[in-house]
């Protein structure tokens, strides 16, 4: 029982904020299409929700801190709807300007003015950008910088999640990898020299689902013949986000120009937003045992509300010490992190794919 303990909620909701995507199918082992209601899934996050300690817990905290962001600068990505919308509310009511980074231009219009309508506040705008293509990345990034002077928080939030089949970006990248990775590794790098130098913040949205990811170094584009599974390449994914920003953490303080900059990586909890649509969209024809096991998941999943709140805190609170930047956080609190997570070997690998990838240096040493 001690790995479900240490895992807790490990299959985490995330924006399914796709980028444009190639299919490719993969057969499933033993033929057929893998269903959306996957068994073996729903076994493990029934016995993680069973085995959450409390109501209480599995809620998280609040954040109530009083605290004034007017004239703030936050970037968000993926804020269009689910963790994001809810993210974006909270700092719009607290005073922050907003630049929403949405793939839709048309939905995060709406978002923006939606939150508008909730908060009175005139300071949000949306501008339209698809992580799963880089020169998006780039040219969203290049029209940001038009629009603020400074970045007191990048909030790297958009993300797909489980894709039963592999499918590739416009970049020829897999696309849990290229969305929830490379995409925000290039975003980040662009939006480096606008980062607040003495206490801007840069969050990313991870996962306990880290701990599904592999060591990906021999095929971190899950290429290989029968090597492409939905939960694993999330993890690798998600894995991926906790040692960019380890790395980025080790850069950071190493470099007197951006020192006083603070970084995490958070888990913000099974939620009930797109994972729930995505574990009980189609639920009539599961099996009695299926419908079974997701019942638990119900009783201790957050809002997506309450899902938002370690971004919320991480992004707003006065309470963050420098000394903690680059650890990984769950309902606001440092957390541990699967071994692989702090895997040095791992890490310096990834960051320099991605540059490789990207085409992107965030200019540090």
């Amino acid at each position: 029982m001690k790995t479900l303990r240490n895992v807790k909620s490990s299959t985490s909701t995330i924006l399914r904020a796709r980028g444009e995507t190639t299919k490719e199918p993969i057969p499933a082992v033993g033929g057929g299409e893998k269903k959306l209601v996957d068994t073996k899934v729903l076994l493990g996050a029934g016995a993680i929700a069973l085995g959450t300690l409390s109501k209480k817990y599995s809620d998280g905290p609040i954040f109530n801190e009083n605290v004034n962001l007017n004239g703030k600068y936050i970037v968000i990505t993926g804020a269009n709807t689910g963790l994001g919308k809810e993210t974006a509310i909270r700092l719009a009511s607290l005073g922050a300007n907003l630049i929403l980074l949405c793939k839709s231009k048309e939905r995060g219009d709406a978002a923006a003015d939606d939150i508008i309508s909730k908060t009175g506040s005139k300071s949000i705008t949306n501008i339209a950008m698809d992580l799963g293509d880089l020169k998006s990345v780039q040219r969203a990034a290049n029209e940001v910088e038009k629009r603020v002077p400074k970045i007191d928080v990048l909030l790297n939030n958009a993300g797909i999640m489980a894709l039963p089949q592999r499918e590739l970006t416009k970049d020829n990248v897999e696309a849990h990898m290229g969305v929830n990775h490379f995409g925000h590794f290039a975003l980040t790098s662009y939006l480096l020299p606008l980062i607040d130098k003495n206490q801007g913040r840069i969050i990313s949205v991870s996962s306990q689902a880290h701990r599904f990811g592999k060591d990906f170094r021999d095929d971190i584009m899950l290429a290989k013949t029968g090597a492409y599974d939905p939960w694993i390449a999330y993890g690798n994914s998600k894995l991926a986000n906790i040692l960019f920003i380890n790395t980025l953490a080790e850069k950071l303080k190493s470099n007197p120009k951006y020192s006083n900059i603070f970084c995490a990586s958070l888990h913000p909890g099974l939620c009930r937003t797109d994972l729930g649509r995505y574990f009980f969209g189609d639920m009539k024809d599961a099996s009695p045992l299926v419908q079974a096991l997701a019942s638990p998941l119900t009783l201790v999943s957050k809002s997506a509300e309450q899902g938002a709140q370690t971004q919320i805190y991480l992004s707003a609170s006065s309470k963050l010490k420098l000394s903690d930047s680059g650890k990984f956080y769950d309902n606001s609190a440092v957390a541990d992190r699967a071994p692989l997570a702090d895997d040095k070997d791992l890490a310096s690998f990834l960051w320099l794919e991605s540059e490789k990838i990207t085409g992107c240096n965030p200019h540090l040493i």
